[in-house]
């Protein structure tokens, strides 16, 4: 048996160590210990073999805008996900990390809606008339926010219901990402007159459709708008 065969029967003892049987149970997990410790196999290791990453550019030269980071947060809560920029030398990436399909399904999801509110935010911010540079990005960024709030509901009806914990995720960042950097950003300051901008986001957020199209095999469902 090799390291690889003992990793498979590891996993399938510890599989049958939540057995309702007692001594069912009790033997598995005996022999899944056993077999870590010949194989010098730590349970964080095996708690996350299971965990994949799936990443996609930004958009951004360096950190992208608070916005899109919202908005990769939102779809990754509904996935079950994790999300970390990572800074490439060609991009910069938001990486998804979870079990089974949710980077993938997460991804997918955050690329088609980015997409979307890209370009309701760019009409928002065409239709301002006699206003400064600043001010247009202030009051894209408010629309924008508030189409994410508006939105997010409906990501996570989209999403579903998972049987994925929190704990093969954690061991995956500890495994991998041991030493992020945790970068604070600041929400802008909204004045009066930018309410507009608030109510115009949150009216086309909700009339934003996450629709589950016919699926082939292992693809991600359809999203419209």
């Amino acid at each position: 048996m090799n390291r690889e065969d003992a990793i498979r029967r590891i996993k399938k003892c510890l599989a049958l160590a939540k057995s309702q049987n007692a001594n069912e149970s009790a033997t598995a997990l005996r022999q899944a210990h056993k077999l870590m410790e010949e194989w010098n196999v730590e349970q964080g290791f095996i708690d996350c073999m299971d965990v994949t990453k799936e990443s996609l550019d930004s958009g951004a030269r360096r950190y992208p805008p608070i916005w899109k980071c919202r908005l990769a947060r939102v779809v990754a809560d509904a996935f079950d996900c994790e999300v970390i920029v990572q800074r490439t030398v060609f991009s910069t990436d938001f990486a998804f990390i979870g079990a089974s399909l949710s980077p993938k399904l997460a991804t997918y999801a955050y690329d088609v809606l980015e997409r979307q509110l890209t370009r309701a935010r760019s009409a928002h911010v065409a239709g301002l008339k006699r206003c400064k540079l600043a001010t247009k990005r202030r009051r894209g960024d408010a629309f924008a926010n508030a189409w994410i709030s508006a939105v997010s509901e409906k990501v996570s009806a989209f999403a579903g219901a998972d049987e994925v914990t929190a704990q093969a995720v954690q061991a995956y960042m500890d495994c991998y990402h041991p030493n992020l950097e945790r970068r604070e950003q600041r929400a802008k300051k909204y004045h009066a007159r930018d309410e507009k901008s608030l109510s115009a986001g949150y009216r086309e957020g909700h009339e934003a459709e996450l629709n589950h199209g016919v699926a082939a095999g292992d693809r991600p469902a359809r999203l419209t708008h």
